[in-house]
């Protein structure tokens, strides 16, 4: 096995055991990426997925997976609020079901996704301003967007280079890449001690695993330049469960729980017991991305 960023030949494995069984992840000391041994081809993608990976911890449709990641999108939006105006268009690749599309349509003068699911491509479409493509083929001219995004896309793809030099291609000189995948540096993983979220995070439809270092070797390779944002998804209530019960929540719902999200008798004492909650899921995430631990990993950047 070679580091497909530094060509050096890989001998350090970080586990022989994934979610699925048995699965060998080998690590680049030098780089701080993981790889996959013998993760899905390409064509896996085109519909078998969604049939076995969805919000609800089990295969999905596009209006279940559109509901359901559509109220997770705040962030995101507001993170890519600041790089466009209604001037702009945008392209979301890797765009699922529509749901980030759908929310940064009103901000955007177009709104374009590329998704190789055609039944969630169709119904993306319906959810914004834009078109919505099944490949990189279909795509327009050339440097037509000047914003391109893609959420957890980046970790499942069989070729890396290809995957961002065709976004490099349809990049506006002057425009901003925005990609977001799965930290390697993850608290659950390497801060507390859960063997059962170690055999989770690995799988068979994540080839790659970054560490900031290895995402903006990439990009740099890939002739990016720019910085690593480091934004949580799941609270502190999710992390709270896997240490007390050794397991996480059964869907993504009960995954985003925050701990301020209760169910309350007495609302008159209960704003400030909220407050309290709030303020220490607050600090908790502060302190995940202050180490570099929070769960996800975004490069914010634009061409040399």
């Amino acid at each position: 096995m070679n580091c497909p960023l530094c060509g050096k030949t890989i001998n350090n494995i970080i586990t022989k055991e994934i979610r699925q069984g048995k699965g060998i992840v080998y690590f680049c000391n030098d780089c701080k990426l993981g790889i996959l041994d013998n993760a899905y081809p390409k064509e896996f993608y085109i519909e078998d997925y969604r049939n076995e990976y969805g919000p609800m911890h089990r295969g999905t449709n596009p209006k279940e997976e559109f509901i359901v990641m559509s109220k997770l999108q705040e962030d995101r939006v507001k993170l890519v609020k600041q790089y466009i105006d209604k001037n702009k268009r945008l392209l979301d690749v890797g765009c699922s079901a529509g749901q980030f599309i759908s929310n940064i349509s009103p901000y955007v003068k177009l709104a374009d996704g590329l998704e190789i699911n055609e039944k969630f491509a169709l119904y993306a479409s319906k959810m914004t301003n834009g078109l919505v493509y099944n490949s990189f083929d279909d795509l327009p001219k050339p440097g037509l967007y000047d914003c391109i995004v893609s959420f957890q896309t980046l970790e499942h793809v069989d070729n890396l280079f290809e995957f961002m030099n065709n976004i490099k291609e349809i990049l506006h000189s002057e425009g901003n890449v925005i990609i977001e995948v799965p930290n390697l540096n993850d608290a659950l993983l390497s801060l507390y001690d859960l063997p059962e979220y170690d055999k989770t995070f690995y799988h068979k439809a994540h080839k790659w695993y970054f560490s900031d270092k290895s995402l903006m070797n990439l990009m740099d390779k890939c002739g990016f330049v720019g910085k690593i944002k480091y934004n949580q998804d799941f609270g502190m209530f999710n992390h709270l469960y896997w240490n007390i019960l050794g397991h996480g929540q059964n869907n993504f719902k009960l995954g985003y729980h925050k701990l301020d999200d209760m169910k309350w008798k007495k609302l008159h004492i209960s704003n400030e017991i909220k407050m309290l909650f709030k303020d220490v899921e607050e600090r908790y995430i502060d302190i995940l991305k202050n180490r570099k631990m929070t769960s996800n990993i975004t490069f914010i950047g634009e061409l040399k």
